[in-house]
């Protein structure tokens, strides 16, 4: 696959949209949650970042495996993510607990919880680096991060819509209704038209510079 160069932004004419995910997923998700990408000629940027929320664990075994995101306790603090042994059900009298931790990598999961965190990004990729690439220390080139994002087999696939969905997409109030009432959300669990009128001019302002 082709990808273009920006063409606007703080990456004007200097990456391309998976280089963004990999070096400022802070960024990134703004611009795809916004539609500024899409407004500007980049609508991949919708699968891209659903991509970026559910890349699988590189495991053979992945099901067996999970990912631990460590806040400091109390704060939105992030501090990393490990990969382990998906843990045992906890069992009690009576009680089987079973606590499920995810069982894929969120690269949105420092922006959902707090906008513009460069150090709690940073560590998100320096983790990403050492699981994915094997050195944290890497320098990530553009045809490392867009062969990545390639590689269908990094990724859950996205959910198909149902037959009545399809069949309704060139409606044009049918599918306003949807996307209102249906929630087209991101990680901070803001429906999308929210985030879109709440502060987009001065993050548009910011990140143009």
């Amino acid at each position: 696959m082709y990808w273009q160069t920006l063409n606007f932004g703080r990456y004007k004419d200097k990456m391309s949209l998976p280089q963004v995910v990999l070096h400022d997923p802070d960024y990134f998700f703004w611009g795809s949650d916004t539609l500024a990408f899409h407004r500007r000629g980049f609508p991949e940027a919708r699968d891209l970042a659903y991509q970026a929320r559910h890349i699988k664990i590189p495991k053979p075994d992945a099901e067996d495996w999970c990912v631990l995101y460590d806040f400091a306790p109390g704060t939105d603090i992030f501090n990393g993510f490990k990969i382990a042994r998906t843990p045992a059900p906890v069992e009690s009298p009576g009680i089987l607990f079973v606590w499920e931790p995810p069982s894929l990598l969120d690269l949105s999961v420092v922006y959902g919880c707090k906008r513009r965190d460069k150090i709690g990004n940073e560590r998100l990729l320096r983790d990403f680096r050492l699981h994915y690439f094997g050195n944290e220390h890497v320098n990530l080139s553009r045809q490392d991060c867009e062969e990545f994002f390639e590689n269908a087999a990094n990724f859950y696939e996205q959910p198909s819509l149902s037959p009545f969905l399809k069949s309704a997409r060139g409606v044009g109030r049918f599918k306003t209704e949807i996307v209102h009432k249906k929630g087209i959300r991101n990680n901070s669990g803001l429906p999308l038209i929210e985030k879109m009128n709440f502060g987009e001019e001065t993050y548009q302002e910011k990140y143009d510079e």
